[in-house]
């Protein structure tokens, strides 16, 4: 697998000379430090995305609306619901 290229992402901090903090969302799940081979320039007439969200503050439990746990079963000492 390879990765995906998304952004471009503001640059926070430089932590070492190929170590770089930066601006992702929370939500995006992806540590905020990155290598330097992992990201490329950008032109200077992009625009920064910029998000009315804090930058990344860990893992958070995501959030799902249900009504009815209709059933349930252990799979390999965890729990597996069937919701609407």
């Amino acid at each position: 697998m390879d990765y995906v290229k998304i952004g471009p992402f503001k640059i926070i901090e430089k932590i070492l000379e190929v170590m770089y903090r930066l601006d992702l969302l929370a939500k995006m799940k992806i540590y905020p430090v990155q290598h330097i081979v992992m990201l490329e320039l950008a032109y200077r007439d992009l625009v920064l995305l910029v998000y009315k969200e804090n930058t990344y503050r860990g893992q958070e439990e995501d959030k799902w609306l249900l009504k009815k746990i209709i059933s349930y079963k252990e799979v390999n000492n965890k729990m597996w619901y069937e919701v609407l």
